[in-house]
């Protein structure tokens, strides 16, 4: 990161916004990383509406109007901060949770698909079909009307 001194938020058109877990999912950090330079630019405890907006509030007006694309996941408070204090900004979903919510969605259908063929295999063919309806050869009915043999 840069000196101390250095304005991190100066220069911003591309950013990426996350919520992080931390402490077992008991702690929230809320994330904001320049695309362009690829640094974390600006980092706060806790997550939500307020949280986001404070960054706005260090960034200012003026630079938050700047803002060209702003990626996230699919979080709402983030899409509401994001339509009040950056309008202008074209709003994209981060890659990651894109694959992560298309794999989440075709094992669910891979489930779904597994359990309706085991069910269906379960399930007669045809209930509709009587056993006299069945075609027999007339060897087959030979052989059930012989008597049957005591093994002496």
């Amino acid at each position: 990161m840069a000196d101390a001194g250095t304005d991190q938020l100066a220069g911003l058109r591309r950013i990426g916004v996350d919520e992080i877990s931390y402490r077992r999912g008991q702690r929230y950090m809320t994330v904001v990383v320049d695309h362009d330079s690829r640094y974390v630019v600006w980092i706060a405890d806790g997550h939500g509406k307020d949280v986001l907006r404070s960054f706005f509030d260090a960034l200012g007006e003026e630079r938050a109007h700047r803002l060209t694309h702003i990626s996230a996941d699919g979080a709402e408070w983030i899409a509401v901060v994001v339509a009040e204090r950056a309008p202008n900004a074209i709003r994209a979903m981060d890659p990651f949770h894109v694959v992560a919510w298309a794999t989440d969605a075709l094992d669910e259908e891979r489930s779904a698909s597994w359990n309706r063929a085991r069910h269906q295999a379960a399930e007669p063919v045809n209930a509709a079909i009587h056993p006299a309806d069945l075609p027999i050869n007339t060897s087959t009915i030979e052989v059930l009307q012989r008597p049957i043999e005591s093994a002496q």
